[in-house]
């Protein structure tokens, strides 16, 4: 079956539409920007673009039609994102919404998903871009749309199990609840064995629930499918500078840029294979990568920022820091927590790499179920980093926030959910912000 292949990221290769079902050229025109989001071909994206505009202009003669292009209008609204075409995304988003939000598919259950989905990313949507909320009388309810995909989701229908991707997604991405999604994700896949999106989503949360292991047991799976998509290589390579194993994490970052036909991700993976080197104290290797850093990509999302952003000081860096901040990242806890004890501040002459300290260790002692102890350094971090444009302050508020959540001291929670939203220019700010919104809107603060 069409589709099934496409959920197992075997991307079909058909040059038109095959016009024989509405399933099957959903199912073409699903794999179509699938395969767009997964390589950034910037020839794929123009040829499938055109072709979808075909697409549409033959599917919207038929109301039933609506809600699949509801779908894939939020997903080429993704495509173009990635391709830094911000107001075309958000037309798309603009149709899909109007679609899913008419009465007229108040029952349909494709549409129901897509209107969840919508609800979630409009309820968080970054600052910056409120006013296009306005233009194009959107509204977005997070807590209303996480309720709509969970309902989805527990229900005996053919849309349930996307129901839960896109929760699972949600839930790991955007309510900070990696652990939430990675269990998600987990029943995903032993629902549906075959379907190596749920893997592929589920490698990318463990490494956000501090667990890269599991993302490295998935890795496995892949490495010798010559088909793989590029970003299994990037996942691998992060895997295994966690963990740290230098070697290896280059090897594949190296792949990752042999594979790699896009723009995004390419500064950050040439950073961090330059980064690899680097703790290897391989010097004269990890300039030549830090250059291909400098000279390539764009710093567009959210990890090239912080890579262009780590080149200018990456010299004054401290290899502690990094190591603790990359166990901690992995998982390997017991690793970091003996880096930590074997400082202390005075170790450290520059401000940021202070501040850095005291962060490093808040975020040690929060995986490490230590509230206490977190709680501690969080504040301190705030108070050392003054109005600094380093992210350790905002995301050291938004733990804060999630830590008086989690103690049901909503007042606090509220205030430092905003004072995460204070700080301006940092390299995370658009994630900081997207995620503080979000619980604010949980908690219905003011």
């Amino acid at each position: 079956m069409a589709y099934e292949q496409v959920m197992q990221l075997q991307f079909l290769k058909h040059p038109k539409a095959l016009k024989s079902s509405i399933e099957i050229d959903y199912a073409l025109e699903l794999s179509h920007v699938l395969e767009v989001l997964a390589e950034e071909d910037d020839k794929l994206y123009q040829a499938y673009e055109e072709q979808f505009e075909t697409t549409v202009a033959s599917w919207k003669k038929k109301r039933e039609n609506e809600p699949y292009l509801a779908e894939l209008y939020v997903l080429w609204a993704f495509a173009k994102l990635k391709m830094k075409q911000e107001f075309q995304a958000a037309m798309l988003i603009r149709k899909a919404y109007h679609i899913v939000t008419d009465e007229h598919h108040n029952k349909n259950l494709k549409a129901q998903k897509t209107k969840g989905l919508l609800y979630i990313m409009l309820g968080a949507v970054p600052e910056k871009y409120n006013w296009l909320l306005r233009v194009f009388s959107m509204q977005g309810n997070t807590t209303e749309g996480i309720q709509l995909l969970k309902n989805l989701y527990q229900a005996e229908h053919n849309q349930a199990w996307e129901s839960g991707l896109w929760l699972a997604l949600a839930q790991g991405y955007l309510l900070q609840e990696p652990q939430l999604g990675l269990a998600l994700a987990d029943s995903l896949i032993q629902q549906k064995p075959n379907r190596t999106i749920a893997k592929l989503l589920a490698a990318s949360l463990a490494l956000k629930a501090n667990q890269a292991e599991i993302t490295l047991g998935y890795i496995n799976n892949w490495q010798t499918n010559k088909n793989t998509t590029p970003l299994v290589y990037y996942l691998a390579g992060e895997a295994n500078l966690c963990k740290g194993n230098d070697v290896e994490a280059a090897a594949w970052f190296i792949r990752f840029h042999q594979q790699y036909k896009g723009t995004n991700l390419v500064k950050d993976a040439y950073f961090k294979t330059g980064l690899s080197y680097w703790l290897l104290n391989q010097n004269s290797i990890a300039k030549r990568y830090f250059t291909l850093a400098a000279e390539n990509g764009v710093a567009h999302t959210e990890a090239d920022k912080y890579a262009e952003k780590a080149l200018s000081t990456i010299q004054e860096s401290d290899k502690t820091l990094w190591r603790i901040r990359l166990f901690t990242d992995g998982g390997y806890f017991t690793k970091a927590k003996e880096l930590v004890e074997s400082k202390n501040e005075n170790d450290f002459i520059a401000l940021k790499n202070q501040v850095e300290f005291y962060y490093r260790k808040a975020r040690l002692f929060d995986k490490l179920k230590e509230p206490i102890s977190a709680e501690k350094f969080y504040l301190q971090t705030i108070t050392k980093a003054g109005k600094n444009s380093w992210y350790f302050a905002p995301n050291a508020c938004l733990q804060l926030g999630y830590h008086y959540k989690s103690m049901n001291q909503i007042e606090k929670a509220c205030l430092y959910f905003n004072q995460a939203l204070s700080y301006d220019k940092h390299e995370y700010k658009n994630s900081i912000d997207s995620k503080a919104k979000a619980a604010l809107a949980q908690l219905n603060c003011k």
